[in-house]
């Protein structure tokens, strides 16, 4: 299994961050993205990847955290970005759940597009609709700004838009994550989303310490979990559970140049 979107550096893992991660590897997982949501946590993201090999990092500001971001805080993400264990950009994008400053994030984002565009990074986009206003028909306005040749690569992280959002990122040379929101009985359109759109295009991961799968709803998320999320993706296509392991796994691996 690959998480491609955790955070092992939150504060929820004081106390025993080691210990997990050693046990994360005996139990099957074989890595994932420490996501950078700040200058300050990018930073920690890069360090945790380099006392363990099986573990990658990515690079970015998430869009609550924007306001606070100087000249000087973009010379150090893209400082970062050289070391040769940031395989992406992220978690940057579109998040109206606090205010509608659609100009501003997508200036914003436009400049982490640049960034990811030099580096030759995918990017993590992190996607929220609120205030009557649809994020994901605002991100998708903006990927088709670019031309085919010149638009990265990515990943809409923790996937909750509709079927036909999904089809067009698709389209648009996007994969699809899915978390443990996917496991929840009532996420019946997301789960119609996950049985209908192409295994190819499919990416799993955690978001954790948050979003914990059903049955362990309201615990601690670890990259574990992950193998709930696989075995329900599984189920309701129809198919193995080792099938759907091996492809987000090599879908990750593809996405990231791993």
């Amino acid at each position: 299994m690959f998480d491609s979107h955790a955070h092992i550096n939150d504060a929820a893992f004081d106390e025993d961050r080691d210990t997990l991660i050693e046990s994360m590897f005996a139990s099957g997982v074989d890595g994932w993205i420490e996501v950078g949501t700040s200058v300050k946590e990018s930073k920690k993201a890069i360090a945790l990847t380099e006392a363990y090999p099986k573990i990658f990092a990515s690079v970015g500001v998430h869009p609550h955290e924007l306001q606070g971001v100087q000249e000087s805080g973009w010379d150090e993400l893209a400082r970062l970005t050289e070391n040769p264990r940031c395989k992406a950009i992220g978690e940057v994008g579109l998040d109206f759940s606090r205010g509608v400053d659609i100009n501003f994030q997508e200036a914003i984002l436009k400049k982490f597009v640049t960034l990811a565009q030099a580096k030759k990074l995918p990017m993590i986009f992190h996607v929220r609709s609120g205030n009557d206003i649809d994020a994901h028909e605002e991100l998708i306005r903006i990927l088709k700004t670019y031309a085919d040749a010149d638009r990265p690569k990515g990943v809409i992280h923790t996937f909750s838009g509709n079927l036909k959002q999904a089809q067009e990122y698709i389209s648009l040379g996007m994969y699809v994550s899915f978390s443990g929101v996917v496991t929840f009985k009532k996420s019946d359109e997301l789960r119609e989303i996950a049985k209908t759109i192409p295994l190819e295009s499919i990416l799993v991961e955690t978001d954790c310490p948050y979003l914990t799968p059903e049955p362990f709803r309201g615990k601690r998320n670890d990259p574990s979990f992950c193998k709930f999320v696989i075995q329900t993706i599984a189920e309701l296509r129809g198919t193995d559970v080792l099938e759907v392991e091996q492809k987000t796994h090599n879908n990750a691996k593809k996405l990231l140049g791993v």
